[in-house]
């Protein structure tokens, strides 16, 4: 087989323009500093768990992976960053004094020479998506300070569980909101000059396709598009909710301008198993545009009715808002009750269950009772003292 990576020194080493220098390569002061406080929290959770973090399903620790794994493809943020490395996390840093340097330095294999008949046909090379990708490419946020504290208090909500991390829809790109890109939160700050309405549903036009500005918790950027933007979340990402308070007054807004029904259903599961049974005052919340019976009529076959039979303790009909703001608000009322239930689902996996909660049930029928009459918005819940009351 023809060797391209020989091709490829050979040209970079009779390169006599400065265009392949790499010796200029620099990290501006802000995003260093930021990355060094990334850095150190990464020792720190070394010293703790006497292993480097992985990419799971805890966001800190996923989070704290991908930052990891970016410092690592980085030679001068290595190179920067080594003094302060205190399990050796980095490796050996070798200086980069030839391309085969940058080969062997080259942890995300970027330059994988296993692909090069696809790299080198150009038959297949999309110039315009090149270019596009070009842009698109992160780069340190200068204003990023702006941000900062909007970061720590979205992670601040979540440890709180007034925010959750839920599944993401096409719907959800608005500007304003959070999500989460392979274990790293961001914001979608700007959509550029584009109607939305233009954009959802299409595929592949890129004159409904605009750019973005999306801030990473990192202190990165990136401008790019919308439809690149969907197809990573798709691929990788979750949306994170809005507060208990901004999805009430997201439902006050538009109350009304919908004339969509369907049920709040209170569910009491029916199972056999004793750690079920323990659990004081366990109510499954949610909403249905179909009759509930036809919901949970195979409820012993899914996991989300903890695999067994059910029993509907109420429905009540509401109407004017869409099915997942009306469950997330009443769901994110009693957010700090909800059970994480885990069981054993019918291919014998362990599995987490959600929607349950441990709350009385007269407290959750008043709370329903102040979201039908547009009044839930301004309570509280107290869930020490199991009452509901007016903020002051």
């Amino acid at each position: 087989m023809f060797d391209y990576k020989k091709q490829l020194i050979d040209i970079f080493e009779n390169d006599l323009s400065p265009l392949l220098d790499i010796s200029s390569q620099s990290t501006s002061l802000n995003e260093f500093e930021n990355l060094k406080e990334n850095f150190f929290e990464i020792n720190k959770y070394f010293k703790e768990h006497n292993q480097e973090p992985l990419s799971n399903q805890n966001i800190k620790e996923r989070r704290l992976s991908v930052i990891l794994k970016e410092i690592r493809s980085d030679f001068s943020k290595k190179k920067k960053l080594k003094q302060y490395d205190e399990y050796n996390l980095l490796g050996e840093i070798k200086d980069i004094q030839t391309l085969e340097d940058i080969f062997n330095n080259d942890f995300t294999n970027i330059l994988d020479t296993s692909l090069e008949d696809e790299l080198l046909d150009i038959k297949s090379f999309d110039i315009e998506r090149a270019k596009a990708d070009f842009v698109a490419r992160r780069k340190p946020c200068k204003d990023f300070d702006e941000y900062k504290d909007l970061f720590k208090k979205i992670h601040s909500e979540l440890k709180s569980k007034n925010r959750k991390i839920i599944k993401f829809e096409e719907m959800d790109l608005k500007e304003g909101s959070f999500f989460v890109l392979d274990g790293m939160v961001v914001l979608l700050e700007k959509i550029e000059g584009q109607n939305i309405k233009n954009f959802l549903g299409r595929t592949g036009d890129r004159r409904d396709d605009p750019r973005t500005r999306c801030i990473f918790e990192n202190g990165l950027e990136s401008n790019m598009y919308l439809r690149s933007l969907q197809k990573l979340l798709y691929k990788n990402g979750k949306r994170i909710s809005e507060t208990q308070e901004e999805a009430l007054e997201i439902f006050d807004k538009n109350l009304g301008s919908l004339n969509i029904s369907g049920y709040i259903y209170v569910l009491k599961s029916l199972s056999d198993k004793q750690q079920i049974k323990n659990i004081p005052n366990l109510y499954k919340i949610g909403f249905s545009t179909n009759e509930v019976i036809e919901r949970v009529k195979n409820a012993r076959n899914e996991t989300t009715f903890l695999n067994s039979d059910v029993e509907i303790i109420s429905e009540t009909p509401i109407s004017g808002f869409s099915p997942g703001k009306i469950e997330n608000i009443i769901q994110s009322f009693f957010s700090k009750r909800k059970m994480d239930i885990e069981i054993i689902d019918k291919n014998g996996k362990k599995v987490r269950a959600n929607e349950w909660f441990s709350v009385p049930l007269d407290i959750i029928h008043e709370a329903i009772d102040l979201l039908r009459n547009n009044n839930l918005n301004g309570h509280r819940y107290d869930e020490i003292k199991n009452i509901i009351y007016k903020n002051k």
